[in-house]
């Protein structure tokens, strides 16, 4: 069996820890329980785990994948409700505690500055999705060159055909053009209102489900004091950019998993 860490967190969830885990104990597994080892004055939430379970074949399964990456995210969060957590992605896996603590010695004055540096702070994102159709509505009502090309189209069908597909591409064009200011003001604007941000991929629409396209995708690192302010702000953003085809979704509070430390991995993690 091998030691699965889910986060690092302060003493603070020592004296919470039955509290947490009263009415579900268990790990992603569901058989063992979640655990607390200290190594000073840093905590790892850990569980036992059968390295077995984690084959490639398992790992490339999403049916296997999605159900334990989802308990392993509703640990971590539990933990966040009592103490600053440095959260660790899915599938860090010790082959024993004592290689555990070899791994929190040596990287002790990182952690422990982290987690002093993230007290009382969490990760939102905010992802804003296009509409296409609306935005080349939009753009092709404000545009005065596009207007100009629409109102003179030719009352010849074929003649009309090839210029429509002119003016189509203007409008795509100009699109594109007005969509990167305006996510670029975004971006400016949100930074001012937050401790951090990180820019993140953009998904497919495979990945979000959505017909609309994704095209920002931030997160934001914030402290309690400053989240209406920019919750505000955002709210701003969006009442400005009203009927546009732009939709924005804020998400959060989330552990702080964009903001940790970059820790080098020792030999005895399985990283996966």
């Amino acid at each position: 069996m091998s030691v699965y860490l889910y986060c690092l967190a302060t003493p603070k969830c020592l004296t919470e820890s039955s509290g947490l885990f009263a009415d579900d104990q268990y790990g992603i597994d569901e058989r063992h329980p979640v655990e607390m080892a200290q190594n000073g004055d840093i905590v790892a939430v850990i569980g036992t785990v059968d390295l077995d379970d984690f084959s490639e074949e398992n790992l490339q399964s999403v049916e296997w994948v999605g159900p334990r990456a989802q308990r392993h995210e509703a640990i971590v969060e539990k933990v966040m409700s009592v103490s600053t957590v440095l959260p660790v992605k899915f599938g860090a896996i010790f082959a024993s505690v004592a290689t555990l603590n070899e791994f929190m010695l040596t990287h002790h004055r990182v952690i422990a500055d982290a987690l002093d540096d993230l007290a009382d702070k969490a990760e939102y994102s905010v992802k804003v999705f296009l509409d296409e159709d609306v935005g080349q509505k939009a753009v092709a009502l404000n545009d005065p060159a596009i207007q100009s090309k629409l109102e003179t189209l030719s009352s010849s069908p074929g003649v009309r055909y090839m210029q429509q597909i002119k003016v189509d591409a203007m409008i795509k064009s100009s699109l594109g053009f007005w969509i990167e200011d305006q996510l670029q003001n975004v971006a400016e604007v949100m930074d001012k209102h937050c401790e951090s941000s990180k820019v993140l991929r953009c998904h497919s629409n495979k990945v979000t489900g959505r017909s609309d396209q994704m095209v920002f995708n931030n997160c934001y690192l914030l402290p309690p004091d400053m989240l209406k302010d920019f919750r505000d702000t955002l709210a701003d953003l969006e009442d400005t950019l009203h009927n546009t085809g732009l939709k924005f979704e804020l998400q959060g509070p989330w552990p702080p998993y964009n903001f940790c430390p970059p820790l080098s991995i020792v030999d005895e993690i399985r990283n996966l």
